[in-house]
């Protein structure tokens, strides 16, 4: 045990304030509805990130192809 007194807590208004879960008490039926939720609000972000990941492969698939293609219209020359 410390001998020390405790160490005076002051609250600042703007100060930033860590929280720490200790315990969650939920029903089964309540878990189950909140992964439900869950589930639905992942198909929306799935969709945009599969759009950008869309576009940044056809970027790539236009950069990379027009260079092969060029490189494959010197090849013949080489031989």
């Amino acid at each position: 045990m410390s001998t020390l007194p405790p160490i005076p807590y002051t609250v600042v208004a703007d100060a930033p304030r860590a929280v720490i879960i200790t315990d969650i008490n939920m029903s089964l039926g309540a878990m189950c509805r909140f992964m439900v939720k869950w589930v639905i609000a992942a198909i929306p972000a799935a969709i945009i990130l599969w759009v950008i990941l869309l576009l940044v492969g056809a970027v790539i698939a236009i950069v990379f192809g027009g260079l092969i293609h060029g490189l494959m219209g010197l090849w013949p020359s080489r031989f």
